[in-house]
């Protein structure tokens, strides 16, 4: 009997070292002191407006905290961006939406209320597009 609990601590002591050796190996392989760093991803688009790539999670965000030490973000144009470009007065993007597949068309005008953004038709994104002088880019 006292040889069966003997064993049990030595299983768990070795498990609990296991989990340690573990665990600071992840933390030592991590970039930034931080398990994973979006700093890496992220684009300044002009006007506190941000694309945070992430890959089937990138999305196009408004730093709602522009003064702040780090970002505090809303979703503008939704995952997954495909393709997008900016200029000192628009962002134009495409999107998939991930549940269906769908291919969406955004321009985003800088300086508009926020609540008041939506696709629209890809014919109607890329006739406006060709007037505004732009084009998508794969980032």
């Amino acid at each position: 009997m006292e040889l069966e609990i003997c064993g049990n601590k030595m299983k768990r002591n070795v498990i609990v070292i296991a989990l340690q050796i573990l665990f600071c190996f992840v933390l030592s392989c991590s970039e930034g002191k931080t398990v994973y760093n979006h700093q890496n991803n992220i684009e300044d688009l002009g006007d506190n407006y941000y694309f945070l790539g992430d890959g089937r999670e990138s999305q196009i965000l408004k730093n709602l905290k522009p003064s702040g030490r780090s970002r505090f973000g809303k979703t503008i144009i939704p995952a997954e961006v495909l393709r997008y470009n900016f200029d000192e007065h628009y962002i134009i993007a495409e999107t998939r939406e991930i549940a269906e597949g769908r291919l969406r068309y955004w321009i985003i005008r800088k300086n508009t209320i926020l609540d008041s953004i939506q696709s629209i038709d890809s014919l109607s994104f890329y006739s406006k597009i060709d007037s505004l002088g732009m084009s998508l880019k794969v980032r």
